[in-house]
């Protein structure tokens, strides 16, 4: 489940994006941008008898996108994913 944990995030942003192969490590648009690069995926498992605890920093999948608003894909979605920090409540 660790095997990403050294990978950036990245994004298509386009359906010709990836169609070419082509992604990006930073991105902006609507109210998300990403301006550095934010590592992807689970880094760190552990558990009790009781608990499960999932470490993870930045966004949880190496490749996202492209992300669009309707099931006919010709609509971009508003905004994109972008990394934030929570803290537990």
């Amino acid at each position: 489940m660790t095997d990403k944990a050294e990978s950036y995030a990245r994004i298509f942003t386009s359906k010709e994006n990836e169609s070419a192969g082509l992604t990006s490590t930073t991105w902006s648009r609507g109210q998300r941008i990403q301006n550095l690069p934010t590592f992807a995926s689970i880094h760190q498992l552990q558990y009790t008898d009781s608990w499960i605890y999932i470490k993870t920093f930045g966004l949880g999948l190496p490749k996202m996108g492209p992300l669009y608003l309707n099931v006919f894909i010709d609509m971009n979605f508003p905004s994109y994913l972008g990394n934030t920090v929570t803290t537990p409540f």
